[in-house]
């Protein structure tokens, strides 16, 4: 009994019509690793640059649009859920994956997963071109044949 209520609940959270209109979401992820860690991702937007450097990036969580979100998952053949209060958080922590959270929701049970964070890039490495010669092939030394 208690499987099919939390069957019909995910089936309700799984539809774009669980989007509220007047909210704007988070978009998570929920995965696991190879050795058994649990990892949660956010699609983040550049929010600056430390001290102008922009080697040093500053990224926060980014309200992104619902609906692009469900076309693409849809497209990929990816399933989501739609999570507008805590007890919707649990049943995304119980299942993982794709999910669209509420921002408020997010900011009370995720709020180091949304916490801005600098992010390093690496230098731009600068490429040398070679010279032509140097994609010359190399003959290869002709080789006896069976017959001497």
């Amino acid at each position: 009994m208690k499987q099919d209520r939390i069957a019909k609940e995910l089936a309700r959270m799984s539809r774009a019509d669980a989007v509220d209109p007047k909210s704007d979401y988070f978009v998570f992820e929920l995965t696991g690793t190879l050795d058994g860690r649990v990892q949660i991702g956010v699609q983040t937007r550049c929010a600056g640059y430390e001290n102008d450097d922009v080697t040093k990036e500053l990224r926060d969580a980014s309200a992104m649009n619902p609906a692009w979100w469900i076309e693409t998952w849809g497209k990929l053949g990816e399933p989501f859920l739609v999570v507008n209060n805590l007890i919707e958080v649990a049943l995304f922590l119980r299942e993982g994956g794709n999910a669209l959270v509420e921002v408020e929701t997010a900011k009370r049970m995720f709020p180091s997963a949304i916490a801005p964070q600098r992010w390093s890039k690496l230098p731009d490495f600068k490429v040398t071109p070679k010279p032509s010669e140097a994609f010359n092939r190399a003959t290869s030394p002709s080789r006896p044949t069976a017959n001497g």
